[in-house]
């Protein structure tokens, strides 16, 4: 597989086929040998209208903080408009702490080439699982997405987990 099939050249970050790859492959690793992991999907929108070089330039921002504020073994990949990052060996816990991180330094103005400044409204869904045999990376993503849905549903700069509205609709 060449660089480019596995690389987003815009952002440096994985692509959705090689981030599925490397995510049917954790989840094969955790049916193995039971380890918990955390999947975030991320969605950015901005305040006001922007044109393709302010999207690429927060595009690119974007990935440089990702790849600022996760560990080596962490898979960030861009999503469509969106992002995912999988967190192997993490809890839900230690996801909460990292989407929260994420969160506070996602707020934030960033410039662009011509001088001028943007803001970002960020939502981040979360989705869990303990590890094991029953762990199955579709029903991990539909989790993160129904949170990411959530997210936006209670507004500006919010992260949800799939266990709180789990627990809602109980």
């Amino acid at each position: 597989m060449s660089v480019e099939e596995r690389l987003d050249p815009a952002t440096g970050l994985y692509t959705r086929h090689f981030f599925g790859m490397l995510f049917n492959h954790e989840i094969s690793r955790t049916h193995r040998y039971p380890s918990p992991l955390v999947l975030l999907r991320i969605a950015t929108r901005y305040d006001t209208p922007t044109d393709d070089d302010k999207r690429r330039n927060a595009k690119t921002n974007l990935a440089r903080m990702l790849f600022h504020n996760l560990r080596q073994v962490d898979v960030p990949a861009q999503f469509g408009e969106d992002y995912l990052v999988l967190l192997p060996a993490t809890d839900e816990k230690g996801g909460a702490t990292v989407g929260n991180r994420l969160l506070q330094r996602l707020q934030s103005e960033y410039p662009t080439q011509s001088g001028e400044t943007y803001s970002m409204a960020i939502h981040i869904g979360m989705a869990a699982h303990s590890g094991g045999p029953d762990a199955s990376a579709e029903a991990i993503l539909v989790q993160a997405s129904e949170a990411l849905e959530e997210a936006r549903q209670r507004g500006t700069n919010t992260m949800v987990s799939f266990r709180e509205i789990a627990t809602l609709k109980l």
